[in-house]
């Protein structure tokens, strides 16, 4: 079935999403789930409406956006933390309603809370290419939070409803040709960044919007050694499941270099400028390997002091999204697996919802770290992940190897070679603990933890001692430990 959505000014605005309605007359009664600690597998079945934005087919005809519902669609099932059980695929479609079926592993009860994804199981708008082929393979997210209805031997029933689109579509035409570049404003819940197959200056993009309202969004952009930046504000309070269209200009600046100042302004220096108040050093520019979470990372001058990572009790208050991660996983791999949850990503989803700062006091003080100011051109400050520390240490500090590993360890001159490498930066700034915190001997936090603990307590902390650098794990609410907050350009 096909599906339009109507062009009108800069608002290409899609037909409603879905609702569900109830009787108010009835009440039932959430089924207690059936205890059971038992692991298998099951033959799953559910009826999902992909509703009026969700589809894995998108094409545009003039000024119109046709949507419709892919036959070999992949729905993939997560339960806690966002663990995926397996994923389910159509075998009857109605209209934009489809019988989905699919075996599930995992421990299943009456009234368990499921969610239904597609078109991944981890959700990240980074490394788009910029076309409207790889949003609907890769990014056109839909989601649906529900219950398991029913459990019979290995059968299971999930009740069905709407698959809710996450995210808007736009479609940016530049004023200059660019091959990749990064958008930042503060209505988006993750990073964005486009890789292009080649450059261009018309680029379709997802954006998740985190809330309906104007904002001006900045770009950094870059065709080959050539840099931009730009801005453009939009009026309208955008909405997801919804196509817009934009013109941005973009100009030419110096382009960064690994160990420049960042200034409050969001420009960048080699040397200080005495007319500007430098917030942080560029340690990372995006190249070839890693995942492309920004064009540009930069840690900040100064450090917060014992700072718990989080409450003993921090998974009764807020729950963790994602982002969990194996000892042994490579860092420096630029490869298609998404299953990384980027600081900032991070950062926002927990450090906005109420009672983050006795749950999450490392989280919430990071995104809320005032005492140098971040531009607003930037994401703002966020507690970075533990592939942002090893940007961190091969990009200004220098410390190149093969399969960096999140466990890593680095010793001895490799060792205090990273560390003079950030502090030579940093000193350009100013006076040592007045203008800026030397790497000296101390932990520091970040957002990224352990995959194969159960209760996803343990987190990842990086290491700066006399000889060595290195990453461990520890345990949520044990010890104090430091933030030093980053931004992303």
């Amino acid at each position: 079935m096909k599906k339009q959505h109507t062009l009108a000014l800069l608002l290409m605005a899609g037909l409603t999403l879905g609702s569900c309605s109830s009787d108010d007359s009835t009440v039932v009664e959430k089924p207690t789930p059936q205890p059971t600690n038992e692991v298998k597998t099951y033959h799953a079945t559910t009826v999902a409406n992909m509703g009026e934005n969700g589809t894995r087919t998108l094409t545009l005809e003039g000024t119109t956006l046709n949507v419709g519902w892919a036959t070999t669609e992949n729905v993939y099932v997560l339960v806690e933390d966002d663990a995926s059980t397996g994923n389910m695929n159509p075998t009857i479609i109605d209209g934009t309603a489809a019988t989905l079926v699919g075996d599930l592993t995992g421990t299943f009860a009456i009234g368990d809370d499921v969610t239904l994804r597609f078109p991944r199981a981890n959700k990240a708008y980074f490394e788009q290419q910029g076309t409207l082929a790889d949003i609907a393979e890769n990014f056109d997210y839909a989601e649906l939070t529900t219950e398991v209805e029913s459990v019979n031997g290995d059968n299971i029933t999930i009740n069905g409803g709407t698959l809710e689109s996450q995210q808007a579509i736009v479609k940016f035409t530049f004023n200059q040709s660019v091959d990749r570049f990064s958008i930042v404003s503060d209505i988006l819940s993750d990073a964005v960044t486009v890789a292009a197959a080649s450059a261009g200056t018309e680029f379709y993009v997802a954006l998740p919007i985190s809330e309906s309202k104007g904002t001006t969004f900045y770009f950094t952009a870059r065709n080959g050694n050539t840099w931009y930046q730009g801005s453009k504000t939009v009026a309208v309070s955008m909405q997801n499941g919804k196509y817009y269209t934009a013109n941005v200009s973009l100009s030419s600046v110096t382009a960064p270099a690994l160990g420049d100042l960042y200034y409050s302004d969001g420009t960048w220096s080699s040397t200080l400028d005495g007319s500007k108040t430098p917030v942080g050093v560029i340690v990372y520019l995006n190249e070839s390997d890693y995942h492309f979470t920004e064009m540009g990372l930069v840690m900040c001058l100064k450090y917060i002091e014992n700072v718990k990572y989080s409450s003993e009790d921090d998974k009764n208050n807020i729950e963790y999204p994602g982002n969990h991660v194996p000892e042994d996983a490579i860092l420096n791999t630029s490869d298609a697996n998404r299953s990384w949850v980027c600081g900032y990503a991070v950062t926002k989803a927990i450090a906005e919802k109420s009672g983050a700062s006795t749950a999450y006091p490392a989280l919430y003080q990071a995104w809320n770290y005032t005492d140098l100011t971040s531009p607003t051109s930037s994401t703002g400050w966020f507690l970075p992940d533990v592939e942002q520390w090893g940007k961190c240490l091969s990009g200004l500090g220098g410390y190149t190897t093969a399969n960096l590993t999140a466990k890593f360890r680095v010793s001895d001159t490799n060792a205090l070679a990273i560390a003079g490498n950030l502090n030579a930066a940093m000193e350009k700034a100013g006076t040592s603990g007045t203008d800026y915190n030397p790497m000296g001997t101390s932990w520091y936090s970040s957002v990224t933890r352990l995959t194969d603990n159960n209760d996803n307590a343990n987190f990842y902390y990086i290491v700066f001692s006399d000889n060595e650098v290195y990453c461990e794990t520890g345990d949520k609410g044990e010890d104090d430990y430091y933030v030093r907050p980053f931004l992303a350009f």
